[in-house]
């Protein structure tokens, strides 16, 4: 075949010479209408990636936050419980949640957790010399750098509750 007869053929995608006339003409573009197709989806799906990646960046710092403030109320209780005075316990408390929460409190209310001690007896407010248990309540505001990324609140105020016994035998009376 010569001349238009093989013209044809190659047209019609018949022979190597044909399929690569087919899938893409001489100035570049794509026979069946997908140039920039690649480029279409991947200024979809990445913007969409990235916010993902950044949820999870978020929700991971909220989890390692609250476990932290958890655990520094275990401890400042702890602390409390064995303090034999209200002033002590609170300073003792105060100092436990202070190196467990050290450069993790920032923002408005101060570098430093807040700490308040009770005296519980049975779930209400006892007198610390009777009592049989302390509760420390532990308040420690966060700067949240990857939620202000995706447009939510920088800074969030995380509280726990820790609460250990205390023991019968200790005199706290003042008496002793």
């Amino acid at each position: 075949m010569s001349g238009r007869g093989a013209w044809l053929l190659s047209r019609r995608g018949c022979g190597r010479a044909g399929e690569r006339a087919d899938a893409q003409r001489a100035d570049g573009q794509r026979a069946d209408g997908q140039r920039g197709s690649m480029a279409a989806e991947f200024t979809v799906i990445a913007p969409a990636f990235a916010l993902l990646l950044l949820l999870l960046s978020a929700g991971g710092q909220w989890v390692s936050v609250t476990g932290q403030v958890g655990g520094a109320a275990r401890d400042a209780a702890r602390a409390a419980s064995l303090a034999r005075s209200p002033v002590q316990a609170q300073a003792q408390a105060q100092q436990a949640a202070n190196s467990d929460l050290a450069g993790v409190c920032t923002g408005d209310a101060g570098t430093v957790p807040q700490v308040t001690v009770s005296a519980v007896t049975s779930g209400a407010l006892a007198p610390f010399e009777t009592a049989q248990d302390v509760q420390v309540n532990v308040a420690c505001t966060v700067g949240l750098a990857a939620f202000e990324l995706v447009g939510f609140p920088a800074h969030q105020t995380f509280s726990a509750a820790g609460v250990a016994p205390l023991d019968p035998f200790v005199c706290r009376s003042g008496a002793c």
